[in-house]
């Protein structure tokens, strides 16, 4: 038969982390509730970090602000930027090739990837673990030249415009 901890012997700790924490790469606050190094409970908070893009593309001609919005983060500007481009493509009843359809697709698929590479490996930084952490850097690092490679850059690839994809960006 398991021996129960007596309820008087049970440590309740609340562990905050955020809104501005070291550790957080996005504006949010996480609340741990932890019975006896157990996590009960946790109690997330989404933050917005405002930064009045929208202000600024007032007025703009559709496509530097099209341009504008891959500006908007640097870990998922591909996201931004198509989205951005379905808009206007679905409001001005435009019809993409299907090359620009898989290139955008591929892109976005390695934006996830690298995207997701980042956050793990950042995870592993923050509870010590090093050597996995450097492991993840190295696998986010092939899909950073793949993306370079398709895009021309490795950060914001500028590869969407309204219409299809630009040129430069082939596979």
């Amino acid at each position: 038969m398991e021996e129960k901890v007596p309820r008087s012997n049970i440590i309740e700790t609340e562990i905050p982390m955020g809104t501005v924490h070291p550790a957080a790469l996005e504006p949010y606050r996480v609340r741990l509730f932890v019975e006896d190094e157990i996590v009960q409970e946790a109690e997330i908070t989404i933050g917005v970090n405002h930064r009045g893009v929208e202000r600024i593309m007032e007025g703009l001609p559709v496509e530097k602000a099209n341009s504008l919005t891959e500006k908007i983060c640097g870990i998922c500007s591909n996201s931004h930027i198509w989205n951005s481009c379905r808009t206007a493509e679905i409001g001005l009843d435009i019809e993409i090739p299907d090359r620009a359809r898989y290139i955008r697709i591929i892109m976005g698929e390695l934006e996830r990837l690298h995207s997701h590479f980042l956050y793990l490996a950042h995870g592993c930084e923050t509870v010590a673990h090093e050597t996995f952490s450097m492991r993840v850097f190295y696998l986010r690092e092939i899909v950073m030249e793949l993306l370079a490679m398709i895009g021309g850059n490795r950060v914001q690839y500028g590869c969407s415009v309204i219409g299809g994809v630009r040129p430069r960006c082939d596979l």
